[in-house]
């Protein structure tokens, strides 16, 4: 199975993260989840070429090559926004005057 190193493990251990992850991000973002599983199935789908040497299936690493790069900049401008949207709930300041007076 390690013929040519870690590379199966990576995609095994990659695919599942990404199938776990978009559960939970299709709960908020729909089409992200959607396109996270997507990801991890064909994470999978490289663990299986890789580790069967199954000949038919390489394109499956191009596909995912491309993919896991547009992935991650829309996951980045997706948490770029959130940062800009989220408040603080108390300003720093505000919160060591309120402990130092009780």
């Amino acid at each position: 199975m390690l013929y040519n190193g870690g590379g199966p493990l990576v995609y095994l251990f990659a695919g599942i993260w990404w199938l776990g992850t978009g559960a939970v991000l299709g709960n908020e973002r729909g089409i992200l989840g959607i396109v996270t599983m997507v990801l991890g199935i064909f994470g999978l789908g490289v663990w299986v070429e890789q580790t069967f040497r199954i000949e038919p299936l390489v394109f499956i690493e191009d596909v995912i090559f491309y993919l896991t790069y547009v992935w991650a900049v829309w996951l980045g401008i997706v948490i770029w926004r959130l940062a800009d949207k989220r408040e603080l709930a108390m300003e720093p300041a505000t919160a060591t005057e309120q402990l130092a007076s009780t």
